[in-house]
């Protein structure tokens, strides 16, 4: 996990020299992509992918999974501590390449940390636990056009950026997961209710 990390956190600073932290770049022309954490984001897909595959996250243990939570929750504490003026968003200089190392060790740490708590505490089932699982994806793929429409309509309120923050937070929970499962869910149910009654009519003929 550390050669992991350190290689992402290298990727992350190459990208950062052009494409530096909130610079957006219309991909292919309709996705706005923030290009500086997509490494970030791949890498820990692509990751998550190969764990779940191979029952990784149901096995971490318990000293490497409290290490790294323990580790995750030191550097958010330093990252909101405002003593980090030296990161710097991109370019090839230390402060960018500090900043992408951090990053990536916070991101790594935390997920984890989380995951391994998740598994220990919180791995019961219920019905609001299976249908917020059987969403995640779609919230995953749906969340950020969701986001950027609450930032717009909070932008000129006047409140703090804290309090803001954690409304677009909040609301950006509940409307990406009642959009997933409420209409996405439903579109999804439909057409698969329509193709089998349509293969079902199929081998009637």
């Amino acid at each position: 996990m550390l050669l992991f990390t350190l290689f992402v956190a290298v990727v992350t600073f190459v990208i950062r020299i052009w494409y530096p932290i909130d610079h957006w770049v219309g991909f292919l022309g309709i996705i706005q992509t923030e290009f500086a954490h997509v490494p970030q984001y791949a890498s820990f897909f692509i990751l998550g992918l190969l764990a779940a595959r191979r029952g990784w996250m149901g096995n971490i243990p318990k000293s490497l999974g409290l290490s790294w939570l323990a580790i995750g929750v030191i550097l958010v504490i330093i990252m909101y501590s405002g003593k980090l003026s030296f990161f710097q968003k991109g370019g090839f200089t230390w402060g960018s390449l500090a900043y992408s190392v951090f990053e990536t060790f916070l991101c790594a740490a935390l997920c984890i940390g989380i995951i391994y708590l998740f598994y220990v505490k919180f791995n019961k089932a219920s019905i609001l636990f299976q249908n917020l699982s059987s969403n995640t994806f779609t919230v995953y793929v749906i969340h950020v056009p969701v986001v950027v429409i609450l930032q717009y309509a909070f932008e000129n309120l006047s409140m703090s950026a804290y309090v803001k923050f954690l409304l677009v937070t909040f609301f950006g929970i509940i409307l990406s997961f009642g959009i997933s499962h409420f209409i996405i869910g439903k579109i999804a149910y439909l057409i698969k209710s329509y193709n089998k009654r349509k293969s079902s009519k199929m081998i009637d003929c």
